[in-house]
């Protein structure tokens, strides 16, 4: 594995659909796979896909990559249909996780130690 990133949408801008989890993105920025978190130990992220294959997160996210590719891609759809979901078009944007432990915190599989706060996405606020 040379990189990946974890994605969160509520709407494929694309589709039009709902989404159906976290879309985890390895060695490339145009297929997906929806993940559940297994585990996270000494700084390892282990998540399965829907075939229930193991998947080892060592490094952390190419968020940069994320930025440059699916957001980018998100950025000329929201400029030129955006606009016409009014309400809706928030759902649209996606998010991608800011490092392994913000996943493993989605997944419920990292508790916070007291007083320790985490950035959960990627350039979001919260």
């Amino acid at each position: 594995m040379k990189y990946w990133f974890a994605v969160e949408v509520d709407r494929d801008y694309k589709t039009n659909s709902y989404a159906s989890g976290v879309r985890l993105y390895v060695d490339n920025t145009t297929t997906y796979q929806i993940i559940k978190g297994v585990s996270y130990e000494n700084d390892i992220l282990i998540v399965k896909n829907s075939n229930n294959e193991l998947i080892k997160l060592e490094k952390e996210p190419n968020n940069l990559l994320f930025e440059n590719s699916v957001f980018d891609d998100w950025v000329k759809w929201d400029k030129k249909y955006g606009e016409s979901e009014n309400e809706n078009r928030i759902d649209f944007e996606p998010w991608s996780y800011a490092s392994k432990k913000a996943l493993a915190f989605e997944f419920n599989l990292y508790k916070l130690s007291p007083g320790e706060v985490i950035t959960n996405y990627f350039k979001k606020p919260f």
